[in-house]
């Protein structure tokens, strides 16, 4: 049995569809929110380098499903509704701003524990290559995420507009 057998074409768009309009609501905060654990934690067991590099192959690989889903939401979004709503985008826009978040947070842990341990008693984190690279990685997804998605949404809102006026002015009749 395949699953074309169980779900009609159809039905799988739909599936598809909410999905990427789920996933696309919150998955900027949980990159974000990922990030602002994993490392901190990574620092202060300071496991062995396989362990860092396999949670690196991770976090690479997060950020290609990032991408995916945002993409993915913006197709969504308009097979569902027909156009993209500009409080959707808008909200769109500003969530993608929660990956820093989670880059300042881990960073800011850092120095709170740099700190604490120089004035004694505090655990030390250990953010070895593998942690600033992370790091690193996080915000360049970060920047091309907002500047190419950003620019698509801009794209997209300019046409949209651009067709209504279209639509709505009026012509001479023809003849």
């Amino acid at each position: 049995m395949h699953v074309s057998d169980i779900f009609s074409r159809h039905e799988r768009r739909e599936a598809m569809v909410t999905f990427f309009v789920e996933a696309g609501a919150s998955d900027a905060q949980s990159y974000g929110a990922i990030v602002a654990l994993i490392v901190p934690i990574l620092g202060l067991l300071d496991p062995s380098l396989e362990i860092r590099l396999f949670a690196a192959a991770i976090f690479f690989a997060i950020g290609h499903v990032y991408w995916w889903i945002e993409a993915g939401w913006i197709t969504a979004e308009i097979q569902r509704h027909g156009v993209l709503d500009t409080n959707d985008v808008s909200y769109q826009r500003r969530t993608m701003y929660w990956l820093y978040y989670g880059v300042i947070f881990a960073v800011v842990v850092w120095l709170l524990s740099m700190v604490g341990w120089f004035a004694g008693g505090w655990p030390h984190l250990h953010y070895g290559l593998v942690e600033w690279v992370i790091l690193i990685h996080t915000i360049m997804v970060g920047r091309g995420a907002i500047g190419t998605i950003n620019h698509l949404f801009d794209q997209y809102l300019q046409a949209t507009a651009a067709q209504k006026r279209y639509e709505t002015e009026e012509r001479p009749p023809r003849q």
